[in-house]
């Protein structure tokens, strides 16, 4: 039985193979948008639009939340990426380790795909500039529980 660990927030991701005791870093993808501020993932002013029954002209809203889009975008490049894993029988189950909003979109993504293969979530974030030691020590303390 192959097992990945996932370690993720809305601005980057952790692979790592998890066989008995032995926990190896496998891929880190960065996602330089989940950092950005929302005025700069906004390219451009609201459309316009005409009210339905004058001629007078409003600012449409973004609508939904532009940052929660951008984590979306990623929850699905993540989930998609195991997806392929169990495809080509890489990856049989998965821990995932993110903080409880991005955690939420992960489970939401992972629905799609292979919901059989999540065995353990981890309402924790570890971000991206902890050391790789301190990374691993905790991973082995969350695991060992």
């Amino acid at each position: 039985m192959k097992k990945w660990i996932l370690v993720a927030n809305s601005s980057y991701a952790q692979f790592y193979s998890w066989e008995g005791e032995k926990i190896e870093p496998l891929e880190k993808i960065d996602y330089p948008r989940g950092r950005q501020k929302v005025h700069d993932l906004l390219t451009d002013k609201p459309g316009r639009s005409f009210a339905i029954a004058s001629t007078e002209r409003h600012a449409l809203s973004e609508g939904s939340d532009v940052k929660a889009h951008e984590q979306e975008l990623f929850a699905n490049q993540l989930a998609s990426k195991c997806d392929q894993a169990k495809k080509q029988g890489l990856c049989d189950h998965l821990v995932i380790v993110a903080p409880s909003h991005f955690l939420g979109m992960l489970r939401l993504q992972m629905k799609k795909h292979h919901p059989e293969m999540v065995v353990q979530e981890i309402h924790k974030d570890l971000p991206e500039g902890l050391s790789a030691t301190d990374k691993l020590r905790h991973l082995y303390n969350f695991l060992s529980k």
